[in-house]
C-alpha cells in the first residue's frame, strides 16, 4: 500500500507494483474489455500517472481492434498533450490494423519530434539539456546523482531518460546534471562531503541562472540518495534563492533535530520520495518528522515494492512537477 503524507495527513492509494501486476494479468488473459473498464473507474485507486492511463487505454483499444478510437487516443497523447512514445511493437496484441492506418505513421513522426525538445551539451563538471526556446517562464531542474555511479554510465542513462521524457516537460524545463569533483579510484563520482559539495552546487547554479536568467521560483533541486543529501544541505545553507526541493530516497545520516539551520527550511517546499523497504527510509522519516514538527510545507510519498532504486523516472518526474504545480 502506498500513501501520501501532507503534513501528517495520510491519503491511501494502492501501490504502483499492485497496478503493474493487475494490468499484466489482464493483458495476459487478453481481457481488453476489462482493461478499458478499469481505466474508466478503478484506476483512481492506484498510484499511477496520466500518461499511463492514456497509453494503456490505447493498447486495450488496439487489442479490441477498435482502430478509430485507438488512433483518436494516440492523437490526444502525442499531439494534444505532446507526450513522446515508442513505436507500438508487440507479439501479444493484434495491432496490424492500426499500424496500416496512414494516421499512425504521421503520429509516430510527430512523436519523434516531441522527443527532440532538448539540445544536449557537456561542459566541465556538468551536463545540460536545454529546450529549443527559453524565456522568462523557463524552469530549471537540477538533478544530483547518487554516489558510486560511474560518470559515463550515468551520462548515457540520464541522457536517454531526459530525452524520452522531454515532451512531458514540453520544452519548458532546462535540465542540468552537475557531477561531484571528487572521483573515487574506480572512476566513480562521489559526493564525499555534503557541506563542500553543496558549495559546488551553489556555484554551478549561479552560473546557470546568470546564463539563462531563470527566476528562483522556477527552480527545483532534486537528487537521489547522496544527491538528495547534498540537496538538503543546499536548503539548510540558504545561500541561494531556491525554495523547491525533491529528495529521492534521501541519504542524510548527519541531520540533527537541533541543527540551528533548520529554521532556514521554513522558506522551502519539499517533495520527499522513499520506499518502505530501503535503509534510507529512516532518514526520509526523520526529515519528514522535523518538517512536520515545525509545520513546514512538504509531501512525503513512500510506496512499497522498491529497494534503493526509483521507479520509472517519468512517473517520479510527473509527481514532482505536479506537486510543485508547474503547468506542463
Amino acid at each position: 500500500m502506498s500513501y501520501f503524507c501532507f503534513l501528517g495527513e495520510k491519503v491511501m492509494k494502492k501501490s504502483y507494483m499492485e497496478y503493474i501486476e493487475l494490468i499484466d494479468k489482464m493483458f495476459s488473459e487478453k481481457n481488453y474489455t476489462k482493461v478499458l473498464k478499469f481505466f474508466t473507474t478503478d484506476y483512481k485507486e492506484y498510484d499511477i500517472t496520466e500518461f499511463e492511463v492514456l497509453w494503456v487505454r490505447i493498447w486495450a483499444l488496439s487489442g479490441l481492434n477498435r482502430v478509430e478510437e485507438a488512433i483518436e487516443k494516440l492523437h490526444d497523447l502525442i499531439v494534444e498533450k505532446r507526450y513522446w512514445v515508442l513505436e507500438m511493437i508487440t507479439e501479444e496484441i493484434e495491432i496490424d490494423a492500426i499500424k496500416r492506418d496512414d494516421r499512425y505513421q504521421k503520429l509516430m513522426e510527430i512523436s519523434e519530434q516531441n522527443a527532440k525538445n532538448f539540445s544536449y551539451k557537456k561542459e566541465g563538471k556538468y551536463e545540460i539539456f536545454t529546450p529549443k526556446n527559453t524565456d522568462e517562464n523557463t524552469k530549471l531542474l537540477v538533478f544530483l546523482h547518487g554516489n558510486y555511479l560511474a560518470t559515463e554510465e550515468f551520462s548515457q542513462i540520464q541522457k536517454d531518460t531526459v530525452n524520452s521524457i522531454g515532451s512531458r516537460l514540453k520544452g519548458e524545463f532546462i535540465v542540468t546534471i552537475p557531477y561531484s569533483s571528487r572521483i573515487a579510484p574506480s572512476g566513480q563520482s562521489l559526493w564525499y562531503d555534503y557541506g563542500e559539495s553543496s558549495k559546488e552546487i551553489e556555484k554551478h547554479l549561479r552560473i546557470i541562472q546568470d546564463e539563462y536568467k531563470i527566476m528562483p521560483s522556477n527552480i527545483i533541486i532534486t537528487g537521489g540518495s547522496a544527491g538528495a543529501g547534498v540537496a538538503t544541505e543546499v536548503a539548510l545553507n540558504n545561500n541561494i534563492e531556491v525554495n523547491k526541493f525533491a529528495l529521492l530516497i534521501p541519504h542524510i545520516p548527519k541531520l540533527k533535530n537541533n541543527d540551528e539551520r533548520i529554521s532556514n527550511l521554513r522558506k522551502s517546499e519539499f517533495f520527499i520520495y522513499s520506499s518502505t523497504n530501503v535503509f534510507c527510509m529512516k532518514y526520509a522519516n526523520k526529515f519528514s518528522e522535523i518538517l512536520t514538527q515545525n509545520n513546514f510545507k512538504h509531501v512525503f510519498h513512500c510506496p512499497d515494492g522498491y529497494g534503493h532504486f526509483i521507479p520509472p523516472e517519468e512517473n517520479l518526474l510527473d509527481r514532482t512537477i505536479k506537486y510543485f504545480k508547474f503547468s506542463v
